[in-house]
């Protein structure tokens, strides 16, 4: 994988995919051999994807601000700080276990956006639901501040593709 930043840009294109364990990578090595690390904002959104493939937030207040606003929320509500960004990986959980992989990070130091793939089986279907939703985080001292997010297509998958 190579990795650039347009001359006179501080923002890196970063592609990765989640392996099996969930490991991210954060560094890379650009065209010119430089090692690229990734920016607070790039590793504030892959923290937060992993807590919604896990379901794990116990350490959410490490990334997630106590002024963090999720304009997207739940049902058009806005929610606040960490405790908001837990109900929404609750809500995720509650019925399903989600499999996520990031397609795309595009980050400079204060904001992220992330391509994200989502895969689950919703109760009582025998299809899985396939969606890619559209990621924003606003990142200062390395906490997200703000999200917006979008869902920018979803389908059922046949029991075969599963």
């Amino acid at each position: 994988m190579q990795l650039a930043a347009p001359a006179g840009h501080g923002w890196s294109i970063l592609l990765a995919q989640l392996s099996p364990k969930g490991v991210i990578p954060t560094e890379a090595t650009a065209e010119d051999g430089e090692r690229m690390t990734e920016s607070d904002a790039a590793r504030v959104i892959r923290r937060m994807v992993a807590a919604f493939a896990t379901g794990d937030t116990h350490d959410c207040h490490e990334y997630v601000s106590a002024s963090y606003l999720d304009h997207q929320g739940r049902g058009g509500v806005p929610l606040h700080g960490p405790d908001g960004f837990q109900q929404v990986v609750r809500a995720a959980h509650r019925s399903t276990t989600p499999q996520l992989s990031i397609e795309d990070v595009i980050a400079n130091e204060t904001r992220a956006v992330a391509r994200i793939r989502w895969r689950f089986t919703p109760p009582g279907h025998g299809d899985a639901t396939e969606r890619e939703t559209i990621e924003i985080v606003r990142v200062e001292g390395g906490q997200a501040v703000e999200h917006w997010g979008a869902e920018a297509w979803s389908r059922t998958l046949p029991r075969a593709t599963v």
